[in-house]
């Protein structure tokens, strides 16, 4: 909910940029075209209240005029007025364009005492506007892209919300440049770039995470144990631990693998690291992890290479939960073990096996590109189990509207050690 958090207030400050962080990698995994990205994104920047007003602008036809793509916040009709960062100051000193031709952040912690929005100032207090920010996206399709940040409080951009701004802004370019080559891309053939771009996002929140963590440190080190301001460095603290928590989760997708082999692989474990991103991906249904492994006398393990089974996993998930249409819709993954007889006209072999059933449940869409888009899923996820001496069964169609389907992957279960 918007101002639900004290922005003065430096730990709770960075509890809400950790959090939209997380929740805009998800958004720039996921989403294919160019305005919804953009919406989704100044969405989340103020839907916490650090900033009262987020806009990304540019000049999509190279006409010389800078106008916005996507807002939110502007409840008052602030960018429908004249005379704002991002249209022609006289001087030509606008601080967008100066991002724009630079390159580089223009950053303005306190817009009532800084010169440079003098053209501005005015109108920007009258709005509530206190401090003001313009981070160049470095995209190549759209290289006046800006994204644009406005907050309530003066003094709230230090170096630390600069910098991941900053970085936010270039991960936008580079999935406005993806989404604008390949706007027709579907949901199953955007799991390449759900792992690149988690894996990129992953190492650069890792490089924020640890320049708060050692900041934190130093300052903890100079403070009194009765000082008052120990609650803050143990809310920055903790605020920290949840964001590593959310780099675990992206980290895991986003992990680079060899094209090798096979090699003993956890099921559960795999899926209990991603399952904060199979959670993201399921949204606005929900998830639920099952597991029914107690005869298993040791971990659930399977010959096979992990990129795979992630795959497999992120695109079940995926085209389970995309035609659901409300919070009612659910989806379970579980993990079981089954015994089969020999079954040489699937190529199976008797013994045991690991299954891992993606089901959906709840009121559903059916989707006109279904049979295209998922009859590729379900075939590559096919291929998967089948390059291991495994198979996949079905139950209805995942993602073309049937409110009750399940699929099933039966992979050859191997023993510890």
């Amino acid at each position: 909910m918007p101002g639900t958090r004290d922005h003065t207030d430096p730990g709770q400050r960075l509890e809400s940029l950790l959090a939209t962080f997380g929740a805009a990698t998800r958004v720039l995994a996921l989403a294919s075209d160019p305005g919804e990205l953009a919406a989704a994104v100044t969405g989340l920047l103020v839907a916490d209240g650090a900033f009262s007003l987020a806009w990304i602008s540019a000049d999509p036809n190279d006409e010389g005029w800078i106008e916005p793509m996507a807002a939110a916040g502007d409840t008052d009709g602030y960018l429908a007025g004249n005379y704002v960062p991002g249209q022609e100051s006289p001087d030509g000193a606008d601080p967008v364009e100066q991002a724009i031709r630079s390159g580089i952040p223009f950053v303005c912690p306190d817009i009532a005492h800084d010169l440079r929005m003098e053209p501005w100032s005015a109108r920007c207090l009258a709005h509530g506007h206190r401090a003001f920010a313009a981070f160049p996206l470095h995209s190549a399709q759209l290289p006046t892209a800006v994204l644009n940040v406005f907050a309530p409080v003066a003094g709230v951009l230090g170096a630390l919300e600069t910098g991941a701004l900053a970085d936010l802004a270039r991960a936008v370019g580079v999935a406005f440049d993806r989404a604008d080559l390949r706007p027709a891309l579907e949901r199953n053939e955007r799991l390449e770039a759900v792992s690149r771009v988690a894996a990129t996002a992953g190492h650069d929140f890792g490089n924020v995470l640890m320049a708060i963590s050692l900041f934190q440190g130093f300052i903890e080190e100079g403070l009194d144990p009765s000082d008052p301001l120990q609650k803050d460095t143990a809310a920055i603290s903790e605020a920290v631990e949840r964001g590593r928590d959310i780099n675990t989760h992206l980290l895991a997708v986003g992990r680079e693998a060899p094209d090798g082999p096979p090699e003993p692989v956890d099921a559960l474990e795999l899926l209990q690291q991603i399952e904060g991103v199979l959670r993201a991906i399921a949204s606005p249904a929900s998830l639920r992890v099952d597991a029914d492994l107690d005869d298993v006398g040791g971990p659930p393990l399977v010959h096979i290479r992990r990129r795979d089974l992630e795959h497999a996993l992120l695109n079940l998930v995926m085209h389970a939960a995309d035609p659901m249409t409300s919070r009612a819709g659910h989806v379970t993954v579980t993990v079981g073990v089954e015994t089969v007889l020999s079954q040489p006209h699937l190529g199976l072999a008797g013994g045991r096996y690991l299954t891992l059933t993606v089901a959906c449940s709840g009121t559903a869409r059916p989707r006109a590109d279904a049979d295209q888009g998922l009859g590729r899923a379900l075939s590559s996820v096919a291929r998967t189990a089948q390059r291991v001496g495994g198979t996949m069964r079905t139950s209805g169609t995942p993602g073309a509207g049937d409110a009750s389907a399940t699929v099933t992957l039966l992979l050859p279960l191997a023993l510890a050690g």
